[in-house]
């Protein structure tokens, strides 16, 4: 009996590895393959409640990756720290964004991330590009090691449990 419930969860271990490994690497080919980010980070884009979805009509890849919610971000995180560009134009401050951003990006859609609580200094200014920050972009690219550090002390906090449970209610879609 203990020899089979040890061998049942040995394998349950396995099949759940392999699967996580196989699925790191479906999001690092669909990245390569996100060529456009919701306006929401570009534009001075304004959410309309309406029935549809707010990712309606966006790339499929990304679309893809944010439904695959809180199990993509432990590999997207290692993405923030990544300064290579993307061919996605960055029209609010010129040239293109890089994956670090593009994975901000995709993380902050699958769970708002609060730019105080995991950094540590005070972001209310908005305007740099839609609904970000005035810098953030900037902070993300010239110091994406550190933000990545920071962001990963925070996903394991009580921190983000508080933070989830207080906007778990709000998130819809």
């Amino acid at each position: 009996m203990l020899k089979s419930s040890l061998l049942l969860t040995l394998l349950s271990f396995l099949f759940l590895s392999a699967f996580s490994q196989e699925e790191k690497s479906d999001i690092s080919k669909l990245m390569k393959n996100v060529k456009s980010i919701p306006a929401w980070y570009t534009t001075g884009y304004k959410y309309k409640k309406t029935n549809k979805s707010r990712f309606d009509g966006l790339d499929s890849a990304y679309i893809y990756i944010t439904k695959l919610d809180t199990n993509a971000i432990p590999t997207l995180m290692h993405y923030l720290s990544d300064t290579t560009t993307t061919s996605i134009a960055n029209t609010c401050l010129g040239g293109y964004f890089t994956y670090g951003q593009l994975a901000f990006f995709l993380i902050n859609d699958i769970e708002p991330i609060p730019y105080f609580t995991v950094t540590k200094s005070q972001w209310d200014v908005l305007g740099e590009c839609g609904t970000l920050p005035y810098g953030f972009l900037n902070y993300i690219k010239s110091r994406g090691q550190e933000f990545e550090k920071e962001y990963g002390v925070y996903f394991r906090s009580q921190d983000r449990q508080d933070w989830i449970n207080r906007i778990r209610p709000l998130k819809k879609d």
